[in-house]
């Protein structure tokens, strides 16, 4: 990743959480109607997908995971949501 894609995604972050007043990524993702978070029994490897269910947008997180991994693993679907214009287009 270069520098300067960094330094956007980093402004990026930064813009959200004060935007939403909070790191919480559970309550970030509350502001966001179109998506929704919902916790899965994956039967492969995954911790997270972002998946499109009955024209709703929802990031499964594997339910077997740890706290601090669905944190990590919501943090990480929420920025392709975000990052990826392609799932704003819809």
């Amino acid at each position: 990743m270069g520098f300067m894609k960094s330094r956007y995604i980093k402004n990026q972050v930064k813009i959200i959480i004060e935007l939403h007043n909070t790191k919480n990524i559970f309550k970030i993702c509350k502001h966001y109607n179109n998506i929704r978070v919902i916790f899965v029994n994956f039967t492969k490897r995954d911790t997270g997908e972002i998946l499109f269910i009955r024209n709703i947008f929802c990031i499964g997180i594997n339910k077997n995971l740890s706290k601090q991994q669905k944190i990590d693993a919501l943090i990480h679907e929420f920025a392709h949501f975000i990052l990826h214009d392609k799932y704003l287009r819809c």
